[in-house]
């Protein structure tokens, strides 16, 4: 991303996202998460299983309801969006899912498929031919063919679903894309050319990505800045080149160091940062202490009664460990 001042398309402040298991127990799948998303930009979130951040990009597409804080689009806040401005909401944050099978319907056509959001938002509304015609065009773009478009999902591979599921959320002429592990199912070829993919539709039709995913080198090549969550929260967050080279916090330097190299000799030469303990439980975890302190090689009996929140460590470069906020470690 270039050095201009950006136009900001989502202020996510201090964002909650509970479930509510019983009486006593309350899973805290996404907790204070603060974020600011630029038009044009591409923002990836990394972490763990089960960190959180599926349910974060589900949340700001409105799949879920927020807990508590906000989310602002264009400087509106989505969830006191009346049924109108929610429509056009939908229309223009879409979504690409981790499955590329179970998020087709298998009942459908995939020029069905693709048609039913261009009916649901009137693109080309009331011109059959017009709307195939877009379609065709939509399957060639995502490296389909025209004749793929009277197939059912079944008669493809996941590299070829997962196209469609691009194809179908460009069919609505979107400015945002969330992808939710979108080549986590592939084979690594077939990821590559997924990638290549986005990228390429991106700088096409200026479309915002927020990209999410476990895999940390696809989230370095495709990302301008990259999100690192743990447990629910947002523990760094930095331009990618920064964040690889330079990484604060000690969770986001144990996942970098176990990034292979394609090099035997410097891989076989390089530390690998083992964690130590398990992951503690997200259910009822406490808000005065910090998340990661039960496996942090620098924790401190301090860490255990206070939550650091998300404080500059360096240009645009962000962290929640005390040990960094307080110089105590190079950024």
């Amino acid at each position: 991303m270039s050095g201009e001042k950006k136009e900001v398309l989502f202020e996510i402040q201090n964002l909650c996202r509970y479930f509510t298991l019983d009486k006593h127990n309350t899973l805290k799948a996404v907790n204070n998460v603060s974020l600011t998303i630029h038009k044009g930009e591409t923002v990836g979130i990394v972490g763990e299983s089960g960190c959180g951040k599926t349910t974060l990009g589900r949340t700001i597409k409105r799949l879920y309801t927020a807990t508590s804080g906000k989310v602002l689009y264009k400087g509106q806040d989505i969830f006191a969006m009346n049924k109108e401005q929610a429509h056009k909401y939908a229309k223009e944050v879409q979504m690409i899912f981790q499955d590329p099978y179970s998020s087709l319907d298998p009942r459908m056509t995939v020029r069905e498929i693709i048609r039913e959001g261009m009916l649901n938002h009137d693109i080309h509304k009331g011109d059959r031919a017009a709307q195939d015609q877009f379609i065709d065009r939509l399957l060639l773009m995502v490296g389909l063919n025209r004749e793929h478009a009277d197939r059912f999902p079944h008669e493809f591979s996941g590299g070829q679903r997962q196209r469609i599921g691009i194809a179908r959320a460009l069919a609505v002429r979107p400015e945002v894309i969330i992808c939710d592990e979108p080549t986590s199912a592939l084979d690594v070829s077939i990821q590559a050319q997924v990638i290549n993919l986005l990228k390429n539709l991106q700088e096409e039709f200026g479309l915002t990505l927020i990209f999410i995913s476990h895999n940390l080198s696809l989230v370095k090549y495709i990302s301008d800045r990259v999100g690192v969550m743990y447990l629910g929260s947002m523990v760094e967050l930095a331009p990618s080149d920064n964040l690889y080279e330079m990484p604060a916090h000690p969770y986001t330097q144990a996942l970098i160091s176990a990034i292979p190299i394609p090099d035997p000799v410097v891989q076989k030469s390089r530390k690998i940062i083992e964690l130590k303990g398990d992951i503690p439980s997200p259910i009822n975890t406490p808000d005065d202490a910090c998340s990661f302190a039960s496996r942090c090689p620098y924790a401190t009996p301090a860490c255990s009664k206070h939550a650091p929140k998300l404080e500059l460590v360096g240009e645009n470069h962000y962290a929640t460990c005390d040990r960094v906020l307080k110089g105590e470690t190079a950024v």
